[in-house]
C-alpha cells in the first residue's frame, strides 16, 4: 500500500469523512470538558504561562492588553 498513491475520486467517502469528522470532534469536546472538571488547566487567581514565559524575557504585558 502507497501512501502517497492518488486514489480514485469516485472511491472517496467525503460524507463518512464528514461524519467521523463531527463525531470524533463532539467527543473530543466532551471528554475535554469532562477532565477540565476534574483536573482545572489552573487555578483562578494563577499567572497564564505565556505571560509569565514574557515576564522571563523582560517584557511588559501590561500594554498588550484591550480593554
Amino acid at each position: 500500500m502507497n501512501l502517497f498513491e492518488r486514489t480514485n475520486p469516485r472511491a472517496r467517502h467525503l460524507f463518512m469523512l464528514l461524519v467521523i469528522g463531527i463525531i470524533a470532534g463532539l467527543m473530543s469536546a466532551a471528554l475535554k470538558s469532562g477532565w477540565e472538571d476534574v483536573l482545572p488547566p489552573r487555578l483562578p487567581g494563577a499567572v497564564p504561562p505565556p505571560v509569565e514565559f514574557l515576564g522571563l524575557f523582560g517584557i511588559s504585558t501590561e500594554h498588550m492588553t484591550y480593554t
